[in-house]
């Protein structure tokens, strides 16, 4: 039995490529694609965003979307998530969120609803970066406070929230795994004469071009450093 599926913010980069995923992989069947009203897809076949969508109109209506399918994924704006959480939470669908930068209340209202639907979260769906989670929180638990961490994030121009949920979600296991918390003792902007650094904090910086990736310094003269880096990292940022 194939499971239903509707794609919001189906224009989009990332829309896009999730009808493609949709139509493409085996039990899941793509009965619904949604964009925002005033969108130049909306009214279109979907097949001019995606060719095994063809036949399927681009809707503005989450409600309708949401009578046929068994779950909603959604990797748009923290507002227009939170209007199809709640379009969700009323129907009783399903719902996977790959949207970022969350306000605090934004993320309250989304632990609510998961208490009454199934809800699935993550900053960042991919194999790789999950995999590297995992390998920060062993790294920062071995090496333990005697280390500084940094998360430094290289993205494409046209990232919208900063930090990137990936990176945030890379400090908050890097400073969990050492009894810290990101809310607490992460510094977000360092510029000028700032003075050294406060040990025991989480700094993360941000410039554009590709991901994120997580560097941990011990505070001594010669200095030992781990980095998960991309393979193609231009050499005027390492």
């Amino acid at each position: 039995m194939s499971v239903r599926v509707a794609i919001s913010g189906a224009g989009g980069r990332m829309g896009r490529a999730l009808l493609d995923a949709a139509t493409s992989t085996d039990g899941v069947r793509l009965t619904g694609a949604l964009d925002v009203a005033g969108s130049p897809c909306a009214g279109r076949d979907a097949g001019e965003l995606c060719a095994a969508a063809q036949g399927l109109v681009v809707a503005t209506d989450v409600s309708g979307a949401l009578r046929g399918c068994d779950v909603l994924v959604d990797f748009t704006r923290p507002e227009g998530t939170l209007g199809h959480l709640r379009a969700c939470r009323e129907a009783r669908r399903a719902l996977v969120i790959g949207t970022t930068g969350f306000a605090p209340a934004g993320l309250d209202e989304i632990r609510a609803a998961a208490k009454e639907i199934a809800i699935v979260m993550a900053p960042n769906m991919s194999i790789g970066v999950n995999v590297m989670l995992r390998l920060v929180e062993t790294a920062a638990r071995a090496l333990g406070p005697e280390y500084d961490t940094e998360v430094f994030e290289i993205h494409h121009r046209m990232k919208v929230d900063a930090p990137s949920g990936t990176a945030l979600k890379l400090g908050e296991v890097a400073a969990k795994a050492r009894g810290a918390s990101v809310e607490k003792d992460g510094v977000f902007a360092r510029h000028g004469n700032t003075g050294e650094r406060k040990g025991g904090t989480l700094r993360r910086s941000r410039s554009n071009s590709c991901t994120p990736r997580i560097i941990s310094t011990r505070r001594s003269t010669y200095p030992c450093a781990f980095t998960t880096a991309p393979r193609r990292v231009p050499a005027s940022t390492c």
